[in-house]
């Protein structure tokens, strides 16, 4: 769930579906620390459970939600091209056969499942900028030559594959803007983005990030 100016998004991470509520913010009352809803009147409740994006609880209890993080205000690096080493290039492949894998022909959610398990299981990774940003850009260099590309939902969970390959990790952010509306995904670390522009990242709010839960 995001607020979004007065406007509501809710996503519903299994199906990968996004639901806009205009002027949600002030009709709608979410728990800070879960991801309970509490609707006005039975009628507001009733559309939000017909869309699939609710259900009614009698304790009113929801499951606890972690805040994603903060917006990225700086950007790696500019730097020319780095050199690459035979591991880099096996790393590489790797992480194009593992996106080919766990990719092709599957769900939003399960997409989202995998990326949640390869997190919980390695845990905090190296978060040395310096080697993360000597990834990103061997990452950059041999993207052109990935057997398939387009969204950023693509580009952003093999560049998550490959960092985990390296040992290292990055938060996957989800992001929405309203009017028109818009989502968007992108990986960073604590406030550094590596796969986009701060800039561009401005008019997007948070609203989903897959992080290691312990």
């Amino acid at each position: 769930m995001a607020k979004v100016g007065a406007d509501l998004v809710l996503l519903d991470a299994s199906r990968g579906e996004y639901m806009c509520v205009p002027q949600g913010a002030s009709t709608l009352s979410l728990d800070p620390d879960s991801d309970a809803i509490a609707a006005p009147d039975a009628e507001a409740g009733r559309k939000l459970q017909q869309a699939g994006f609710a259900i009614w609880t009698a304790d009113h209890a929801g499951a606890p939600r972690r805040p994603p993080p903060a917006l990225p205000t700086r950007d790696l690096p500019e730097r020319s091209d780095v050199a690459t080493t035979l591991q880099d290039l096996r790393d590489v492949a790797w992480a194009y056969g593992a996106m080919t894998w766990c990719y092709r022909g599957r769900s939003f959610g399960a997409i989202v499942a995998q990326a949640q398990r390869l997190a919980d299981a390695r845990g905090r990774h190296d978060l040395n900028m310096i080697d993360i940003d000597r990834d990103v850009k061997v990452f950059r260099r041999w993207l052109p030559w990935a057997p398939f590309q387009g969204e950023c939902l693509v580009r952003s969970f093999m560049l998550l594959l490959f960092l985990h390959r390296r040992g290292r990790g990055a938060a996957w952010v989800f992001g929405v803007r309203t009017w028109p509306f818009s989502a968007h995904c992108w990986l960073q670390v604590d406030d550094t983005v590596l796969d986009d522009h701060s800039g561009h990242l401005a008019g997007y709010m948070p609203i989903m990030a897959i992080t290691p839960r312990s």
